[in-house]
Order: structure tokens, then sequence, then C-alpha cells
């Protein structure tokens, strides 16, 4: 079975994040497990909002009809780290997207887009629980040192979300 969903045109600088890069498997146990509900759920259309697409819009990518998607540029923060190249395991998985490959945040990534989605509108990510995705202390550093690159380039409210996210969020 395909996808419902419809993953745009990706690259590394417009990349899939959020809760699709996380149900896009790797080789580690780190992620979200609930890909059917992510790409394949029945009642979805290819507009449907469970991918979360970041960074520079690509000029001409057109806007889904349905639901607008969420849109996060966080390039300025983290560059290309966390960044790869998930055609393999999206092809893997029935995933459809345009274009030749898919380019996804790894899963580090994706939660510090996350994270910074929500203070960069004013929130905590206090639904952004690093337990539900990252079972090791390894696996939860890699989050923390993504979170930290973006240290200086915050606003003090943004700083304020961030570290008290990092305090709901210990690495132990």
């Amino acid at each position: 079975m395909k996808s419902v969903v419809l993953v745009p045109e990706t690259s590394f600088t417009w990349y899939l994040s959020g809760d699709g890069a996380l149900n896009i498997h790797d080789e580690e146990p780190t992620g979200d497990w609930h890909a059917v509900n992510t790409f394949f759920d029945r009642r979805l259309t290819p507009d449907d909002e469970p991918v979360f697409m970041a960074g520079e819009r690509p000029e001409g990518c057109p806007e889904p009809s349905g639901r607008q998607r969420i849109v996060l540029n966080t390039n300025d923060l983290f560059g290309r780290h966390g960044l790869v190249d998930r055609t393999q395991e999206a092809r893997a998985q029935n995933i459809r997207f345009l274009g030749d490959r898919l380019i996804a945040a790894s899963h580090a990534r994706a939660i510090a887009d996350l994270v910074m989605w929500s203070v960069r509108n004013g929130g905590t990510a206090s639904d952004v629980v690093l337990d539900d995705f990252m079972p090791t202390k390894e696996h939860k550093e890699r989050v923390h040192c993504l979170i930290e690159m973006a240290g200086g380039k915050l606003t003090p409210q943004e700083a304020s979300g961030v570290s008290l996210w990092l305090s709901r969020n210990p690495i132990t």
C-alpha cells in the first residue's frame, strides 16, 4: 500500500521534519511509531498535514489545497546539521514523495525543529517529550547539542521557552 500523503519535493534547504521525519524509520531505535496515522490513514488526503516541512520554501512550490502545512525555517539556527537523505527508507515504507530523493531531518533534528517551532510561536514545547522519541542518553544528547547551537540566536522570550523545555527534558 502506498502512502495517502504526498510529500513535496525536498532539498537540503527545504526538507521533511517533525512528525513526518520522526515516522521514517532509520537504523536506530529512535523516532515515532505512528507511520500509519502519519502517512497512510485513508481519512487523509494528499494535502493533509501529517508532514511538517521546514526550511526555505522554493519559489513556485505550491501551497497545498487543503489545510496549510506547518512551515518553519531553522536553517539560520542549525544549518545542514541533522539533514539526511531518507530516499531508501521512504521507498521501503511506501511513502510517496515528489522528486528523485527525500531529504528529511534526522530524528534529533526533527525534535529540535518541533521545539523551535513552539518557542518561536510563543510556546514552551511542553507537548514535545524527549523520552517519547529518544530512548538513550546518547540519543538525548544529540537533541540537546542541536538546541544549544541555537543559543545566542534566540530572542529572550524564545530562549526562556527553550530553557524551560530543556529543564523538563534532561539528558539523564
